[in-house]
């Protein structure tokens, strides 16, 4: 996995330990506050919106869509191009509480939980935003095609996390398991997120030509020449 995202050695691993770091010093201080009552400000809180935690997830968002313009306009790849318009979706959702505002209007219209409301919300635009991306993969090639399978498995990630995780803890998870299920969801999403920046800073400055799993790869339609050599 390491040398799949280009994170083994050079600049990349430096910048991946220093943002494991934070997210690592959030997810620390998150626990202790609900533990210990120290840090006392509210914001170190990992679900809390506006809160230190959503802070730096959107930080890395915005970098991973800076990063990825650079690299589509590079590569002139369309589907480097999708990419950056995923993670600006993730962004303005994130933000701006679509999920949360759009999930509890859909749930009252259909009669359920706004929990099952933002799943349906976030499902619906997965499926509009991936299915782009997808056609646009399937018409990449060379590295444009290697990177979009790596982000791939990333975002597969970042679904579980912020998906799958999320909804559970909104619908089977109790008071008391709280704080330790928004480590799973919140802090989890972070660290996905701190691997795709770290990733993309290594092909866009460090050279590293992604080299993706060969199941993974055959899967996604990588070139033989882009992927490992053994399975990973």
């Amino acid at each position: 996995m390491l040398s799949t995202l280009g994170v083994r050695e050079g600049p990349a691993r430096g910048l991946l330990l220093m943002l494991l770091t934070i997210a690592g010093g959030l997810v620390a201080a998150h626990l202790a506050h609900y533990t210990v009552g120290r840090p006392g400000d509210h914001g170190f809180r990992l679900g809390l919106e506006r809160g230190f935690g959503e802070l730096y997830f959107v930080i890395l968002t915005v970098w991973a869509v800076g990063l990825l313009v650079l690299l589509a306009v590079r590569e002139r790849s369309g589907v480097l191009a999708a990419w950056a318009v995923a993670f600006g979706v993730l962004f303005v959702d994130d933000w701006f509480t679509v999920h949360e505002r759009l999930g509890a209007d859909i749930g009252r219209r259909i009669g359920t939980v706004y929990h099952v409301g933002e799943l349906v919300w976030l499902l619906g635009a997965a499926a509009i935003v991936g299915g782009l991306t997808l056609v646009l993969h399937l018409h990449s090639r060379g590295t444009a095609r290697a990177v979009s399978a790596v982000l791939v498995g990333l975002a597969l990630g970042l679904f579980v996390c912020g998906v799958v995780v999320d909804f559970l803890h909104g619908t089977v998870t109790g008071p008391a398991l709280d704080p330790y299920v928004t480590v799973l969801e919140d802090g989890g999403e972070i660290v996905v997120m701190c691997a795709v920046v770290a990733f993309l800073f290594s092909v866009a400055f460090a050279g590293h030509p992604p080299r993706v799993g060969r199941r993974w790869g055959a899967m996604l339609g990588v070139p033989p020449e882009l992927r490992a050599t053994t399975p990973r």
